[in-house]
């Protein structure tokens, strides 16, 4: 059975963590963390949340953010995460999910 939806409230803060796939190091040498942040950093562009403090290890990150209103927070992350996927995918021939 599927989970419900989180409600996402307006001007809402939250506490967003994202990880790897079985422990896996995603973020493996400098240039995955350059790419990494300036991903994040378009994504800030894009799709505006405020961005309280952030950290970023080789298998997860954890944001504390606030979200002007709901789909732009899952705009903001999934920008992130599917753009850094596909970094991954080419840079070290990665094959199927990532997170």
């Amino acid at each position: 059975m599927p989970r419900a939806a989180r409600f996402i409230e307006t001007n809402g803060f939250y506490h967003i963590i994202s990880r790897s796939l079985n422990e896996t190091r995603i973020l493996r040498d400098d240039d995955d963390f350059c790419h990494f942040f300036k991903l994040a950093h378009t994504a800030k562009q894009k799709y505006p949340i405020r961005i309280f403090h952030y950290v970023v290890m080789n298998t997860h990150f954890h944001l504390a953010a606030q979200a002007p209103y709901h789909k732009i927070l899952s705009q903001h992350i999934a920008y992130l995460k599917w753009h850094y996927t596909m970094w991954m995918r080419k840079k070290y021939a990665w094959r199927g999910p990532l997170w």
